[in-house]
């Protein structure tokens, strides 16, 4: 019998779309668009397939101002992929990612004789020369709809083909975080990459005593020596430049991987791009072994001098000592007990949803588990594999492992020694880490002087609803009329649940915070205003300085993040503008706005709007526009101590 064979076309768009894409991965996906198949290039030319390639590569929790193309994904996806980094602010310790003598001049401040980076400037060692990254047919209409019927009408579309998108030839950033004195960039190969330097002396959550470092130990250069390779340096760990001669062959572990056998020509190509353009970035890197040699990292957080990472086995990875190029993997063990087993018992069920480095502990909320934070690990020891697993001094939050229900915790924040975390009723917690070795034991308490703003709002909440109740209840009426408005009661009480205003996400750094409710608000709040030592327990009230602070112009104005560093904020909106407000420590630029000057024109020359404090610090009083040049839109941002970042892209 003559064989048969089933081309891909031939089981339609709806199988295609909705049961093989959303399994395959990302280079798949691409590596599909590139088959010459004029039928399966027009079942691809969907919104569905951008919005599914955007998922994959930056993650499904990210931020994405989508009114900037208005749930157009095809742009939206576009606009991702030709990103590009700028940071602004103190430039010490290279931590902006340039040198200053390569700043354009109208970017530059001059404080106390420093020059200091006051406006938005491009980090170029990521990106390098335009390409075409691979091309489908051009559309004649763009189309949001993600059912079978518009996917066949976008499968109709026909025309010449068009770049889907021709970028820099560099680095796709993924994501951005900031540290007290660095920057981490996640790419989409999950490289990462730190901007700038950390101290030269460990803190916590370092472990007590350095790592064992084999190569020092064979009387080589330590951990962080470069090693040559193809005319240019790589910051990673590898011993071949430490030793010169068959005679001082250093020793290596059996485990260990060359950067060739290791890398996928992808990330060889990010590092070698970031290491030949630029001396203030360094390239971060997991143990290279058979065991991480298929590992991603998906999600990056920065802490005041250390950063953690969360791979896609979903295993949690720390740099917390100087220097440190190579990430050590954590291992998460039951407190206070001989018992060496991992509290994650069922990886499929006990899946790790969040990781947050604080300012000197950091956490992760682990479901069916809880809220988990650690302020110290173990070092690898000798005779350790370079990526075994070691333990953390943790405790885990009590109360904060439901899985359903209202006190299912929802997001959280990790401050300076305290801890801030929003349950599924819409209320905002706190717990003080004072002592750490208590932090097992303790209650966390209501944040009133919040939670009391969410009942105003909601008309007294709940708690009118039950007077009603039990006052109906008190009536004598007959049985059929009583049910029925009961029910009419019920009906009534499940309309106000949904409409209620409730906290629904959490961000902040140091000691500030903000709260955004699910009205479009956002609610600014600090570690010493929300302290329960500020709660008047006779007139059950908070001091006046207390109540949460609702900034104008952030309210029902579609803010969708705000970060901030010790002593300002930036706040991105879904249309991908930029404000930025606060004290700008010593005028290092960190707000982005520029001279004062330039701030008073765009407040229409108020002068109140901005003032010159101190030794040259500078605070604005109220949000005001960044500049981000001419069509050009934010789409993250991240911002720590004195210095700020955005990933920006230029509107198509």
């Amino acid at each position: 019998m003559p064989s048969s064979s089933t081309a891909i076309t031939d089981l339609g768009p709806e199988i295609i779309l909705f049961h093989i894409l959303p399994q395959l991965e990302y280079s798949d996906i691409v590596a599909l668009t590139k088959i010459k198949n004029h039928t399966l290039r027009q079942i691809l030319n969907t919104s569905f397939v951008y919005q599914l390639l955007f998922r994959k590569q930056f993650g499904e929790d990210t931020a994405a101002p989508l009114a900037i193309t208005a749930n157009n994904w095809p742009q939206l996806y576009r606009l991702r992929l030709t990103s590009k980094l700028y940071t602004w602010g103190k430039s010490l310790g290279g931590r902006l990612g340039y040198r200053i003598d390569d700043v354009p001049r109208e970017n530059i401040t001059i404080q106390l004789n420093s020059k200091n980076v006051s406006k938005p400037t491009e980090v170029k060692a990521f990106h390098k020369q335009k390409r075409k990254l691979f091309s489908l047919p051009k559309r004649l209409g763009l189309r949001s709809g993600t059912n079978a019927s518009s996917a066949k009408a976008d499968a109709n579309t026909d025309g010449e083909e068009e770049n889907v998108s021709e970028y820099e030839d560099g680095i796709i950033l993924v994501d951005v975080s900031a540290g007290g004195y660095t920057f981490e960039v996640l790419s989409s190969n999950g490289n990462v990459f730190t901007i700038g330097h950390n101290p030269r002396y460990p803190e916590p959550p370092a472990p007590s005593e350095p790592d064992y470092d084999i190569f020092r130990d064979a009387g080589n250069q330590p951990v962080h020596n470069l090693v040559t390779f193809s005319n240019f340096s790589l910051n990673m760990p590898n011993p071949l430049s430490a030793a010169t001669g068959p005679e001082a062959a250093p020793a290596v572990p059996d485990e260990m991987l060359n950067v060739d056998d290791f890398y996928s020509p992808a990330s060889l190509k990010e590092i070698q791009l970031v290491n030949i353009n630029s001396r203030f970035i360094s390239h971060r890197e997991l143990p290279r072994t058979e065991n991480t040699k298929n590992l991603r990292i998906v999600t990056i957080s920065s802490g005041r001098s250390h950063f953690i990472a969360l791979d896609s086995k979903n295993q949690v990875w720390s740099w917390d000592r100087p220097n440190q190029q190579t990430g050590v993997r954590l291992k998460f063990t039951h407190p206070n007990s001989n018992n060496n087993n991992s509290i994650i018992e069922n990886p499929a069920k006990n899946v790790i949803t969040k990781i947050l480095a604080g300012w000197s502990l950091s956490s992760c909320f682990i479901q069916g588990i809880g809220l988990v934070i650690w302020n110290s690990r173990d070092p690898l020891r000798k005779g350790n594999r370079i990526d075994d697993a070691v333990n953390v001094n943790l405790r885990i939050i009590r109360n904060t492992s439901a899985t359903e229900g209202s006190k299912r915790v929802v997001d959280y924040f990790l401050g300076e020694n305290f801890l801030l975390y929003l349950t599924a009723d819409g209320s905002l917690h706190r717990l003080d880490i004072d002592s750490f070795d208590h932090v097992g034991n303790m209650e966390a308490y209501d944040v009133l002087s919040f939670n009391s703003y969410l009942n105003r709002q909601n008309g007294g909440g709940s708690s009118a609803s039950h007077y009603h109740q039990q006052h109906h209840h008190q009536r004598e009426q007959e049985e059929e009329e009583e049910q029925q408005q009961q029910q009419q009661q019920q009906q009534q009480q499940q309309q106000r649940q949904q409409q209620r205003e409730k906290f629904v996400k959490i961000v902040g750094n140091f000691r500030n915070f903000a709260v955004f409710t699910n009205f479009d608000k956002v609610l600014l709040g600090t570690k010493d205003s929300t302290d329960i030592s500020k709660f008047d327990h006779e007139l059950k009230t908070y001091h006046p300085d207390s109540e949460p602070q609702l900034i104008p112009e952030l309210q029902h104005k579609k803010c969708i993040n705000i970060t901030m560093g010790d002593y300002h904020c930036l706040a991105l909106f879904a249309d991908g503008e930029l404000m930025s407000w606060g004290l700008e420590s010593q005028s290092c630029g960190s707000l982005g706005l520029g001279s004062i000057d330039e701030i008073r024109e765009k407040n229409g020359g108020r002068e109140d709007v901005v003032r010159i404090e101190g030794w040259g610090d500078m605070r604005v009083h109220r949000p005001t526009k960044v500049d981000l040049g001419e069509g050009k839109v934010a789409l993250a941002v991240a911002a720590s101590g004195w210095q700020s970042s955005a990933i920006i892209a230029t509107k198509i």
